[in-house]
């Protein structure tokens, strides 16, 4: 015979002799990155909800003026109408006597092909991986993947988007890096857009305080515009390429997070919820 008394403890009788045991109670597992709407308490507001409609609308508007942008900017390189600005743009990086020396301080060089390697594939690789390891060692599953639909599906759309548009590398001033590959959209500056944002959203839930999370994702942001500003000022991409590269790179981040929000509206989730340790 058992019974429970006050607090999760519970009281069994076998002739005679009682016993108690402690009942250990687990809480339902969640999302880090989005809850699943449909595990929530019955007394959760009807915002829970609704902030889920709000963070749809923000996926959509990312993804709808990415690829405005991006179709935009390809119409352009397409029927040539950007070509003399962006030959115009790339030659106002170079010295007038020597359109193989940049314009700017002797440090400024050696500072640009540093900050262009943080874009490089090697390095993604890396980064990827390490936080790929993470997150499936804290079993933060709905992360992991994500994060791996996001690099692994960009990195293959832009070799596609290059292979279509097969726009040549600039030729109006000599590359200060050797490069391959064509040139539009900027690899880096996609790459960056979709994957250094992608992991500073992820690190910026686990903050408490508003103003660090703000200035987490703009420091991403902000990376993702030197690596792009880098590519110009080497001479291996138009500012055109660059451009292209953001707008489709914030397109496919902002497709594949909205992906991952609607999968989770429909009950999808991971173990653990944010900010909680693994193993807790």
């Amino acid at each position: 015979m058992c019974g429970r008394t006050h607090g999760p403890t519970l009281t069994c009788g076998v002739n005679g002799i009682h016993t108690r045991e402690r009942v250990v109670t687990r809480a339902a597992p969640q999302n880090r990155i989005f809850p699943p709407m449909n595990i929530r308490p019955a007394n959760t507001p009807d915002s829970f909800r609704s902030s889920y409609r709000r963070q749809a609308r923000l996926l959509l508007l990312l993804s709808g003026v990415g690829i405005a942008v991006f179709l935009a900017v390809a119409i352009a390189v397409t029927d040539g109408t950007v070509q003399a600005s962006d030959e115009s743009f790339l030659l106002g990086l170079r010295s007038d006597a020597d359109p193989s020396v940049p314009n700017g301080p002797a440090w400024l060089l050696p500072a640009m092909k540093a900050v262009t390697t943080l874009g490089n594939g090697w390095f993604f690789t890396l980064v990827v991986v390490l936080a790929v390891a993470v997150l499936a060692w804290r079993r933060d599953w709905s992360a992991m993947w994500l994060l791996i639909a996001v690099s692994l599906g960009g990195f293959f759309l832009m070799l596609a988007l290059k292979a279509g548009f097969a726009r040549p590398r600039p030729v109006v001033v000599p590359w200060l890096i050797d490069t391959a590959e064509f040139s539009f959209p900027s690899g880096h500056a996609m790459m960056s857009a979709a994957i250094y944002v992608s992991l500073a959203v992820m690190l910026a839930r686990g903050l408490r305080q508003r103003g660090a999370r703000a200035a987490l994702i703009a420091a991403a942001v902000l990376l993702s515009l030197l690596i792009g500003f880098t590519r110009t000022y080497i001479g291996v991409h138009y500012p055109s390429d660059v451009v292209a590269g953001w707008a489709i790179g914030a397109f496919w981040a902002g497709l594949c997070w909205l992906g991952a929000s609607m999968w989770s509206a429909r009950g999808g989730g991971g173990p653990v919820a944010p900010g909680e340790a693994r193993g807790n």
